[in-house]
Formats: C-alpha cells, structure tokens, sequence
C-alpha cells in the first residue's frame, strides 16, 4: 500500500542521512560507516549503501527526509491524496539523485 511504501522510504532515508552525518563527523568513508551498523547490512545491499552515501550531501538527505516527513502529516488530514504526494516525492529524490549524481 501507500502508506507501507511511504514508511519504507522514510526509514530508508533516515538511516542514509543518519549514515552521512556520521561520516561527516568522524571524517570517514561510507565503507566503514556501512560497516559498522548494527544489524549488518545485507551483503547484497553493501555496495549499494556505500555508492548512495557517496553520492548524497547530509543536506540534500535531510530534505529528503523532511520531504516525507510532511507528506506524512498530509496524509493523515486528507487520506485520498497519498498516491499521488507519494508520487511527487519519488519524482523529487529522483531528481535530486540525479542532480546529486552530476555533481
């Protein structure tokens, strides 16, 4: 459903922008920040973390982030219009991906 998708990628991107923080904090790479959650990554997702957290700025994840945070308080006050806020918002991190990949 909308909202299970909705709550995935909200997860999603806090634990990235979580990730990236770190890195910037400590001044490491995405590998060893990958490495060191808890639970592990998944060896199939690894390299797919570590290529994202290179890619992305804290900053462009936090408005991502906040992104579908909003569309989560929107959804409550009008249910019908989830899909397509939901929509928009995979279109926006699309976008910025692909800006972010550019760059």
């Amino acid at each position: 459903t909308a909202v299970q998708l909705h709550m995935m990628m909200h997860r999603h991107l806090q634990t990235l922008h979580g990730l990236r923080v770190v890195m910037d904090a400590n001044r490491s790479g995405a590998t060893s920040a990958v490495g060191a959650m808890r639970p592990p990554v998944n060896f199939q997702r690894r390299d797919t973390m570590v290529r994202i957290l290179n890619g992305w700025s804290a900053d462009a994840l936090a408005k991502c982030v906040d992104r579908f945070s909003r569309i989560a308080l929107d959804t409550r006050a009008q249910p019908a219009i989830a899909p397509d806020l939901l929509t928009m918002a995979f279109l926006a991190v699309s976008l910025e991906a692909r800006r972010m990949i550019r760059n």
